[in-house]
């Protein structure tokens, strides 16, 4: 078989599994099943990028055409699992459901590693139906079989996604067990792939954007998520990879719009409610800030070389933080000063020197 360069590492171990427990396929014409073989998991590895490109409307012509050429290929399955997760964008889940449920039910018998990878994509979708019993249960089955999982599920993306579960239920040691596996496990996956600076791109793009496969409209589920992943998304632009880095860039700087445009929703309250209201915004205003602050340190020093992607990234950090420390200002003025609002006054002036380890501790 012919050796084939790094083009989908999150379907790697996936596809490799995939060929070893497939019967093959027959010969059509004067063509050997190995080059069908071959040149199917070429496609839907192609396939896979797109997907991650988030090229949705090149991915559904790919998608149709593969299905088409490849009808009897042992990655069907997994072209209909990346459909399902193109439904879940959508937000069509009803439908991204039923699909994520036809692929368990083909491939619970014949091919374990693809069942348990759709039962671990499976919580997304639940997830996103605020489901959230169904997700973790899905999430914790998925653990005690994460030996099917491909290495990158099963280091770090499962125990990521696990932390922001438990952190749900504020179950914080759960939470920060699972962040530290996490980190723990991301350090193991490098020292097994030798990957390409094109290849880490992907890959932190990947983790990056792995808890937003759907946004929700509560702030502080959407920060909590993001605090645990801009840093990779932050990896992936500095990698200054055509196909991935400004990708990566796009996409931090959508999440920190989607968290502004929630920290500015507010509840139609009452009058006696109004200064409950404006502490709940203070708040909101001083986490929000806390991780802007922690984004610019990872900004390159003054004299160091810059990209065009990190001058637009943290040119707009920095206006973004300007205008979150403002509204914090404003708010302080018209907080009573009491004990409580002292102490903010305090965290305050610390902000430039707060660590992200410890916002949520």
């Amino acid at each position: 078989m012919k050796k084939l360069p790094i083009i989908g590492l999150c379907i790697v171990y996936l596809l490799l599994s995939l060929a070893c427990t497939s019967k093959g396929i027959e010969p059509t014409s004067s063509v050997s099943s190995t080059e069908v073989r071959d040149a199917s998991q070429i496609d839907v590895q192609e396939l896979d990028k797109i997907f991650l490109l988030e090229d949705y409307s090149l991915f559904e012509t790919k998608r149709d055409s593969y299905l088409k050429t490849y009808p009897n290929s042992s990655y069907v399955q997994y072209v209909y699992l990346l459909s399902s997760k193109l439904l879940l964008k959508k937000n069509l889940l009803s439908e991204a459901l039923t699909v994520n449920q036809e692929v368990q039910s083909k491939t619970f018998n014949a091919n374990k590693e693809l069942y348990f990878l759709a039962l671990f994509e499976s919580a997304d979708i639940y997830e996103a139906q605020e489901n959230y019993e169904k997700s973790l249960a899905a999430l914790v089955e998925s653990e005690k079989n994460k030996s099917y999982l491909p290495a990158k599920k099963r280091l770090f993306e499962l125990p990521l996604k696990l932390s922001v579960a438990y952190a749900r239920l504020n179950l914080t040691e759960l939470t920060f067990r699972y962040l530290k596996e996490t980190q723990l496990g991301l350090g193991e996956y490098l020292k097994l792939e030798a990957l390409d600076n094109a290849a880490l791109a992907k890959l932190y793009l990947e983790m990056g954007g792995g808890l937003s496969q759907w946004q929700s409209n509560d702030f502080d589920i959407e920060l909590r998520k993001f605090a645990l992943t801009y840093k990779f998304l932050v990896y992936s632009m500095n990698r200054n990879e055509a196909a991935f880095s400004e990708k990566a860039q796009k996409k931090l700087i959508a999440q920190i719009q989607w968290i502004w445009n929630l920290s500015q929703t507010q509840r139609a309250a009452p009058e006696a409610d109004r200064i409950e209201e404006e502490k709940i915004q203070f708040l909101k205003m001083t986490e929000l800030s806390k991780v802007l602050n922690s984004i610019k340190m990872l900004e390159p020093l003054d004299g160091q070389k810059r990209s065009l992607l990190q001058n637009e990234l943290f040119t707009y950090v920095n206006q973004m933080h300007d205008v979150v420390l403002e509204k914090i200002y404003a708010q302080y003025k018209y907080t009573p000063p009491t004990q409580e609002s002292f102490r903010h006054k305090i965290f305050r002036d610390q902000l430039t020197i707060d660590s992200l380890d410890n916002q949520f501790k």
